[in-house]
């Protein structure tokens, strides 16, 4: 599949963004090249159920949890290596295009994941607390400025209710989103990108 340049359809308000601690971009992506990117992303899946436990070669890495079920894959590290859809995703200039007004057009990747929340299963997230060393100092020090996380969300046909607990030092406060309607509608695939700034530096340690 061949990722086509376009202009990003929405950029994001910086201060919105920093207000809400979040923005969502819908049709970051064409239906075409969504379904490209999900057919890849069952290929990886399908490298790390092959593999049947967790497997790592340098920085690429399945985890593989057991189940009763058989190998369960919860999360593959840096698939984009070695998998070519993949990675002309993530070095697609409409990403440059929506980060430029938050954090500016000198970016470095690093990390690239792919997530699996299997129903009834628990799910795994790789933290990262490189932050602390990596060089510049300039760079990596303040994560509220200089980092962003974005995240390509891909689910279809569900009408998801989610519970988050959102914790900020030692205050605690719940919070229930209710959605009805799909997320992705099955007749014309759709997607959206989730980007928040990153916790602040306290939360780390």
């Amino acid at each position: 599949m061949s990722i086509q340049p376009r202009a990003a359809p929405l950029l994001v308000d910086p201060a919105v963004w920093r207000r809400e601690g979040y923005a969502i971009v819908r049709a970051f992506f064409t239906p075409g090249e969504v379904a490209a990117i999900g057919a890849d992303i069952d290929r990886v899946h399908a490298e790390g159920v092959a593999h049947g436990r967790s497997f790592r070669h340098g920085n690429l890495f399945y985890k593989i949890a057991e189940d009763p079920r058989g190998p369960l894959v919860q999360m593959v590290q840096w698939p984009s290596y070695h998998r070519p859809v993949l990675d002309a995703v993530r070095l697609d200039p409409r990403f440059a295009a929506l980060l430029e007004p938050l954090i500016g057009r000198d970016v470095k990747q690093i990390i690239n994941q792919i997530h699996w929340k299997t129903p009834g299963a628990v799910g795994d997230f790789a933290w990262h607390q490189d932050s602390r060393f990596r060089e510049p100092a300039s760079c990596y020090r303040n994560l509220g400025t200089a980092y962003v996380q974005t995240g390509l969300v891909l689910q279809v046909g569900a009408s998801p209710v989610i519970n988050i607990v959102l914790e900020v030092g030692q205050v605690s406060e719940n919070v229930e989103v209710e959605a009805n309607a799909a997320l992705v509608e099955t007749r014309s695939s759709g997607i959206g990108q989730v980007m928040s700034p990153s916790s602040s530096d306290q939360s780390l340690r």
